[in-house]
């Protein structure tokens, strides 16, 4: 029993290692983005104006703020130097977000002023290193908890993601989807079967039952659609 829960420790703290390496390398990788980022060093934040209103159901208010970012620029020309933005945003965030002290954020539109100082305009948060850790988190805890099946769910999900962006960059081109349709249902089922069991007759008998299903579906659509016209 010492033997198991030993290894366990060790792959938790395997886990944890690479987990927290992730996010400081992605936390910290400004060099490699072409956009000026830098973090929010200092956050003032004014109430401007309030309004109230009724949504069908209750009476609520809605609160405006004007926030001035003290930001510190971490790449491109102006790295190092201090940037002052404005921001304005609502109490109930829905279209916009309220930024907090220690934020990365992307920075355009900078302007020098003659006395040396910056102004700009924040787009939006920087959220790459929170991405990355959460998906090392996940596949590590794939590979430790199903072994080589993991590894294979990992990899039938980086060929199906791969598979959905070459589909969609051919519909954005102009290629017709229903076209795509079937191709596309047949190559992600196939690679999923095939992962999960291997070539044998149950994983051809369950391609041909989805690809005779995705056939009928497709052909009622067209015929729908053509009716419709």
């Amino acid at each position: 029993n010492d033997i198991p829960m030993k290894q366990m420790i060790y792959k938790i703290l395997i886990l944890l290692l690479m987990t927290a390496a992730v996010f400081l390398l992605v936390k910290n990788d400004y060099a490699l983005y072409d956009q000026t980022i830098g973090t929010i060093k200092v956050v003032e934040t004014v109430e401007t104006n309030s309004r109230k209103g009724f949504d069908g159901k209750r009476e609520y208010e809605e609160k405006y703020y004007e926030q001035t970012l003290t930001i510190k620029i971490r790449n491109g020309a102006y790295k190092g130097q201090m940037l002052t933005a404005k921001h304005t945003c609502t109490s109930s965030g829905v279209y916009d977000i309220q930024y907090s002290k220690s934020d990365d954020v992307f920075v355009e539109k900078i302007i020098a002023a003659e006395d040396g100082s910056l102004t700009g305009n924040v787009t939006e948060t920087k959220r790459d290193h929170v991405v990355a850790t959460v998906a090392t988190l996940l596949f590590t805890l794939f590979l430790m908890v199903a072994g080589k099946e993991g590894a294979m769910t990992i990899f039938s999900l980086v060929l199906n993601v791969a598979a959905f962006y070459v589909v969609l960059r051919l519909y954005l081109s102009g290629h017709n989807l229903l076209c795509m349709t079937i191709p596309m249902v047949a190559f992600f089922t196939a690679m999923l079967l095939v992962f999960m069991h291997g070539w044998n007759r149950k994983t051809w008998v369950s391609l041909i039952a989805v690809l005779v299903t995705a056939a009928v579906t497709t052909l009622i659509a067209a015929v729908v659609l053509r009716c419709s016209l």
